[in-house]
C-alpha cells in the first residue's frame, strides 16, 4: 500500500528527447509530480534548461510523453497475444521490469489537464478490456460484466508491485505473480450488475465539518489534492469558504483528519478482529471481509489512501506510512502462519497483491456499483490468499 521509492528499473535510452522522458518518469514516481521541477528533471539528465525546454514545452508535456509510452505498450500487450496465459505473461514481465507504471498511470496521470487526460485514460480502459475479452475467449459462457470484474482484480494482482517495495528474484517474482493471477481467474463471480438497493434516500452526516471531510475527499479522488482549493471544496460541500476556514485551517488539515480516520479505524478493527478470532485463518478472512465492506464503502478514502500520503508534511507522512506497513505486516503474519514454507518476501507479494484486487475494484465504479461489490471483492482477494477451496489452475 505504501508508494515505491529506491532503486528503479526504468533504463536509459541512448537518445536525449527519451533519455529526458526516462528520467522525469523515475522522478515523478518517486516524488510526485507535483513536488518535480523542471530544473531537477534537467539536472538528472545532466543537461541545462534550454536543452530540456528545447524538446518539451513544459512539464505537463513530459508527463503526457511518460504516459502515452505506457499506453502504447499496454495496449500493444493487450491486442498482441495467441492466448490468455501469453497476454498474462507479457503483462506480469511488464509489471515487473517497468514498476513505476502503474503510479504513473493511477497516480500522476490525474495532473494532465482534462483535454490530455480524457484520452489517455480512454486508451488505458481499452487494455482493462482487452483483458476482459481475452478472459471471456478463455472461459467459455461468462458474461461480460463478470469478465470485467476479473479483469480490474487481474491488473490489480498484476499492477501491485508498483505500490510496495519488496524486492524478489525477477523469475521468482514474475511466477508468483503468475500464479496468483491464476488463482483469481478461476473465481467464478455472479453475474449481475445491480445497484446497492437502498430503499430510501442515503442518510448523511448533519455534522458541517464531516460534510466538508466528504466533499473533499469527493474533490480529491476526481482532481487530485494539488489542485483543488478551500473555495472549491466549499462549494461541494454547500457552505461558506468561512465556514470551512472555521472547522480546518487548510485543506491539509483536512486531508491529515481523512487519512487519520481511515487508518485508526483499519486499526481498530484489526485489534477486534484478532481478539475475537478461532484462529490466524480465521482472522485474515474476517480482515479480508472486513477490508473490502470498508474498501467499497469509502472508495474516495482509499484512493487518498493510495495517492496522497505524500500531500502531508512529513511528520505525519510518515506516520501514516508506518501504520499501512505495520497493517500490511499483519497480514502478512497470519498467511504465513497459514503457509509456513513461504518466504517474508512472497508472503508480503501475495498480501499486496490481494489488497490491491480491493482497492482497484473499489476505485473502478462499475465494480464497487454492483449489489454484491463487497463480497466479490473479498471472494477474489480471498482466491490470491488461497483462503478458500479454489485451487490455481494453469491459464492457458
Amino acid at each position: 500500500m505504501t508508494t515505491p521509492s529506491g532503486a528503479r528499473s526504468v533504463k536509459r535510452p541512448a537518445n536525449r528527447r527519451a533519455l529526458i522522458a526516462a528520467a522525469a518518469a523515475e522522478l515523478f514516481a518517486s516524488e510526485g509530480y507535483e513536488h518535480v521541477s523542471m530544473g531537477e528533471i534537467a539536472e538528472a539528465v545532466a543537461v541545462g534548461p534550454s536543452a530540456l525546454y528545447r524538446h518539451f514545452p513544459g512539464k505537463s508535456e513530459l508527463l503526457a510523453v511518460v504516459i502515452d509510452d505506457i499506453a502504447t505498450d499496454l495496449e500493444t500487450i493487450s491486442t498482441d497475444h495467441d492466448t490468455l496465459a501469453t497476454l498474462v505473461g507479457r503483462l506480469v514481465e511488464f509489471a515487473v521490469d517497468h514498476r513505476d507504471a502503474a503510479v504513473l498511470w493511477q497516480r500522476e496521470s490525474r495532473h494532465l489537464p482534462p483535454e490530455v487526460n480524457v484520452p489517455l485514460q480512454a486508451r488505458l480502459q481499452s487494455v482493462s478490456d482487452n483483458v476482459g475479452q481475452t478472459i471471456r475467449d478463455h472461459r467459455r459462457g461468462l458474461d461480460a460484466d463478470s469478465a470485467h470484474v476479473l479483469a480490474t482484480a487481474t491488473l490489480g494482482v498484476i499492477l501491485s508491485p508498483a505500490f510496495h517495495q519488496t524486492d524478489m528474484d525477477r523469475v521468482e517474482f514474475i511466477a508468483l505473480l503468475t500464479a496468483i493471477v491464476g488463482r483469481v481467474l478461476h473465481v467464478d463471480v455472479p453475474a449481475t450488475t445491480a445497484p446497492p438497493s437502498s430503499g430510501s434516500e442515503r442518510l448523511v452526516r448533519a455534522s458541517r465539518r464531516e460534510q466538508i471531510i466528504a466533499a473533499a475527499l469527493r474533490l480529491f479522488a476526481e482532481r487530485t489534492y494539488a489542485s483543488v482549493g478551500m473555495e472549491e471544496i466549499a462549494a461541494a460541500a454547500h457552505v461558506a469558504v468561512s465556514t470551512v476556514y472555521h472547522q480546518f485551517p487548510g485543506k491539509a488539515e483536512i486531508l491529515a483528519t481523512a487519512l487519520q480516520r481511515g487508518t485508526g479505524y483499519l486499526q481498530i478493527t484489526l485489534d477486534w478482529t484478532l481478539d475475537t478470532a478461532g484462529d490466524h485463518r480465521e482472522a485474515l478472512t474476517r480482515l479480508v471481509r472486513g477490508y473490502s465492506r470498508f474498501a467499497m464503502q469509502h472508495p474516495e478514502l482509499i484512493d487518498a489512501l493510495i495517492t496522497e500520503i505524500r500531500s502531508l508534511d512529513a511528520a505525519s507522512a510518515r506516520n501514516a506510512t508506518v501504520a499501512q506497513r505495520e497493517y500490511v505486516a499483519e497480514w502478512t503474519g497470519l498467511y504465513r502462519h497459514e503457509h509456513p514454507g513461504v518466504s517474508p518476501a512472497a508472503a508480503t507479494v501475495t498480501v499486496q497483491a490481494a489488497l490491491m484486487i480491493i482497492n482497484n475494484l473499489a476505485r473502478t465504479a462499475a465494480s464497487r456499483d454492483r449489489a454484491d461489490a463487497d463480497n466479490v471483492a473479498a471472494t477474489l482477494a480471498a482466491a490470491a490468499l488461497e483462503l478458500t477451496p479454489v485451487t490455481s489452475v494453469q491459464v492457458q
